[in-house]
């Protein structure tokens, strides 16, 4: 969603639009939708506690996996943190 608004945003600095340039054409279609897009998402959450219940886990396993990933529009990168603890395994997004 947000690499979205990022290549809209790069799109328009290359056409070297003035600030004080009103969006037109495709451009404006291209920013409604998004907007509109938005709107669409109700809630985001995102769980920063990473060791709940870590102290009642045995012998837990803990590792952090990070991945990135570009194009010539766009690039991302993540981290997440992998408990194994027995059958269990949890995953928690660190970082993006």
């Amino acid at each position: 969603m947000f690499v979205a608004f990022k290549i809209l945003f790069q799109e328009i600095c290359k056409k070297e639009v003035d600030s004080d340039t009103p969006l037109g054409g495709e451009t404006m279609k291209q920013w409604r939708s998004l907007l509109e897009d938005m709107h669409n998402i109700s809630s985001l959450s995102i769980d920063r506690c990473y060791s709940s219940g870590l102290r009642s886990l045995e012998s837990p396993l803990i590792e952090l996996y990070g991945f990135a990933d570009a194009s010539n529009k766009a690039f991302g990168g993540v981290v997440y943190l992998r408990i194994k603890s027995g059958n269990s395994v949890v995953c928690n997004l660190v970082a993006s």
